[in-house]
């Protein structure tokens, strides 16, 4: 199965060396939002080795190293060290979780019970088939049936994830995101003083999995996130891309 992509069209100032801000669609910013779902451990796996995550990593590799007779019989390393995040217990597409390539797959064996003696008891769930119903101090321990969400969490609109697809996105340097309109642009070439707009060039990029976590590392570290992940070996103006003159701004 091909590695899933996100793309972008990045403006660039080839005067400044710098990523002015990036064109979009809302997979993208879906992916961004996400980030903020990650749990700890997830990002502390990815970057552990990078030495960005301080004394973080140190635990991580504590619990890894743990030898499995020091823990709980009921417990899993795995549950700290691989925990899941929401994201993929709601069964998101694939762009979203460029970070999860190697997570665990949410548990389909799990299994839920509740108590029937009374009609109202049956409003109380539980996972332990020997646990006592508040309502009639008997055992919850008749079986339900879990019911999966189907391929990808649906808004009513019929889109998945975050937001709306309804315009394209601006995301700039900094990871700031915006909805794209000609004003924004043109206010964003004034704030950062660009004088001569024939220095503007554009670049298609892809997002995968690599640039992802160059990403994420980037957003840890800087404010100029873009401009690290995607021009990180151009000086000057030797970009070494298919790149179109953005000297006139629609």
């Amino acid at each position: 199965m091909a590695e899933p992509t996100l793309s972008l069209k990045l403006l660039i100032d080839t005067k400044g060396k710098r990523v002015l801000f990036a064109e979009t669609d809302k997979d993208c910013v879906d992916f961004l939002f996400h980030i903020l779902s990650l749990p700890v451990a997830r990002v502390t796996s990815l970057l552990k080795n990078d030495g960005v995550m301080g004394s973080l990593a140190n635990i991580y590799e504590s619990v890894e190293n743990l030898h499995e007779s020091y823990i709980q019989p009921n417990q899993s390393k795995d549950a700290l060290l691989k925990p899941i995040p929401p994201i993929a217990i709601r069964g998101y597409s694939a762009p979203l979780t460029l970070l999860l390539n190697d997570a665990p797959p949410p548990k389909t064996d799990q299994k839920f019970y509740k108590c029937s003696y009374y009609s109202n008891c049956s409003s109380y769930i539980t996972e332990d088939p020997t646990a006592v119903c508040p309502n009639c101090s008997r055992k919850m321990s008749e079986n339900m049936s879990y019911v999966a969400p189907a391929g990808g969490q649906q808004a009513s609109s019929g889109e998945g994830g975050f937001v709306r697809g309804v315009v394209t996105y601006m995301v700039l340097d900094d990871l700031s995101v915006r909805p794209l309109s000609s004003i924004s642009s043109i206010n964003l070439l004034n704030k950062f003083n660009v004088k001569d707009v024939s220095a503007l060039e554009e670049k298609d990029v892809n997002l995968g999995m690599n640039e992802a976590v160059k990403l994420l590392k980037a957003s840890l570290q800087s404010k100029k996130v873009l401009t690290d992940v995607f021009l990180e070996n151009v000086t000057g103006c030797e970009l070494q891309v298919e790149e179109t003159n953005a000297g006139s701004l629609d």
